[in-house]
């Protein structure tokens, strides 16, 4: 889990996964800007991704693992839990009991 990311992986990974690559930066020590760079130069999503994956594989080289990216994945989906967590404690502390029980229906 520590090697490098083959490119024939990091094809697969970029069709159809990590489609969350914009909040992946920072937790990659890659600067942010490329995010914008790249929308700028491709409108295909798709074909952003693989540029932002191929390209941070490049800049970084050895430094480009599977654990590295696993870890960053997980990362952006703690912070958006967090996010979530935080939006739900806002409502909570907004809404009336009323509200409350109806609550229980938006969550279900």
């Amino acid at each position: 889990m520590d090697g490098q990311i083959i490119d024939s992986h990091l094809d697969e990974i970029t069709r159809g996964h990590c489609e969350c690559w914009r909040l992946m930066p920072p937790h990659l020590d890659f600067p942010s800007t490329i995010v914008s760079d790249i929308e700028r130069r491709h409108s295909d999503e798709k074909r952003r991704r693989m540029e932002f994956f191929k390209l941070w594989k490049k800049v970084n080289g050895s430094k480009a693992t599977y654990k590295c990216l696993i870890n960053a994945i997980l990362m952006v989906q703690r912070k958006c839990w967090e996010d979530a967590e935080s939006i739900f404690k806002l409502l909570d502390s907004t809404m009336d009991s009323t509200q409350q029980l109806k609550k229980g229906k938006l969550l279900a």
